[in-house]
């Protein structure tokens, strides 16, 4: 089970920021990646999207809904 703790409410120290896995985040005008950085080793893990490739095309849809003429 995960515990969700809200970062308020837990102090702000080297070690618990250090204890914490980090996640980045890059988007790309062509493709997009998310990467998670475990916190006790110097491994960079690529996260495969629901597909299963490491990068995912960036799409931005913009529908009008009343357009003028």
């Amino acid at each position: 089970m995960i515990q969700k703790t809200r970062l308020a409410d837990t102090p702000l120290t080297t070690k618990s920021i250090s204890d914490t896995p980090a996640i980045g985040i890059d988007l790309g005008t062509t493709n997009s990646a998310i990467a998670l950085a475990e916190a006790d080793t110097a491994e960079l893990t690529i996260l495969e999207n629901g597909c299963g490739e490491r990068t995912t095309p960036s799409r931005l849809t913009i529908k009008i809904r009343n357009p003028r003429a």
